[in-house]
This record gives structure tokens, sequence and C-alpha cells, in this order.
């Protein structure tokens, strides 16, 4: 009697499985969310529910894994490499900020947004109050997960930008 070996068993997809979360392990602290907004190349990205199944149970096969990597801005055919292999850094990883962000003393005044802050809907005020609310660790944290955030936004759009220059020549 012969034993139907189910997709989620290949031991190629499961290496792709193990990579995969190494990969949103090593670069992006492990965050589901950042790994997924770095996929986004202005017309597509990649959703939960598709990553979530990935990394359970659909099938993921040779295809999917080489779109894949050129969403998330892997090396060419690093899903198939053995797991613990170390490879370049990710153009795009989110990168820590070498020191804490500076802040005003709890007692001083609300600083003045600079001359042409962009945001209406977050101002500079918004963020100093939240960052009391949460005081320094949490405020510190929250002010890189802001940063980061904005970064990710932000490289997308730069993307987008760079898109239609591509395509013109």
């Amino acid at each position: 009697m012969q034993t139907l070996m189910l997709p989620q068993d290949d031991p190629a997809i499961a290496n792709r499985r193990a990579r995969l979360r190494e990969w949103i392990d090593t670069h992006f602290g492990g965050s589901h969310t950042l790994f997924i907004a770095s996929t986004n190349n202005g017309e597509k990205q990649m959703n939960q529910g598709e990553l979530s199944a990935l990394l359970r149970n659909k099938t993921f096969g040779e295809r999917r894994a080489r779109s894949l990597e050129a969403m998330a801005h892997m090396p060419p055919r690093y899903l198939e490499e053995p797991p613990g292999k170390q490879v370049e850094a990710s153009p795009i990883k989110v990168q820590q900020p070498a020191k804490p962000i500076g802040y005003p003393a709890e007692d001083a005044p609300t600083p003045r947004p600079p001359v042409g802050w962009p945001f209406s809907r977050v101002t500079l005020a918004r963020i100093v109050e939240l960052r009391k609310q949460l005081g320094v660790r949490a405020g510190t944290q929250a002010m890189q997960d802001i940063d980061e955030t904005l970064e990710l936004v932000v490289s997308k759009w730069e993307r987008r930008a760079a898109s239609p220059a591509k395509s013109a020549a």
C-alpha cells in the first residue's frame, strides 16, 4: 500500500516555510505586519491571510517561492537554501535607530511643529502627548515603531515613483 504524501509533508515546502519564518524573524523582528508592508510594490501587496496560510499549510511551490522572493526583496532562491544559511541583508531591512529619538523634557511645553509639517491627522503635539502618556521606555518603543512604519510607507511610495521611470525607459 502506497502512502499519499500531502503537500505540507514535502521537505522542500517545509524548508520554504522555515526559511520564510527565518527571514521575517531576522529582517522584521518577527513582525508579520512589517514584512507584509515591505512586499507592497505600489500595485500589489501580500495580505495577512496569504502569509499565514503559506506559513501553515498552503501549497508553497517553486513558482510562488520565486514570486515571494521578488516581492520581499530576498536574494534569488533564498527560500531553497537550508535553514540557518546566512545571506545578504534585505535592501529594505527595518533598521533600529542607533540611539533613542530625542524628546522634550516632561515639563517642557509642547514644541511647535516644524515649518511645513506635512501631516494633518498626526500632529507633533499628538506624538509628544502620546510619548508622555506612555512613559520613557514604552514611548521610545512607540517612536521607533512609528519611525519604522513611516520608513516602510515612504519606501513604498519611492518604489511607486520609480516604477513609471523604469517603464518609460
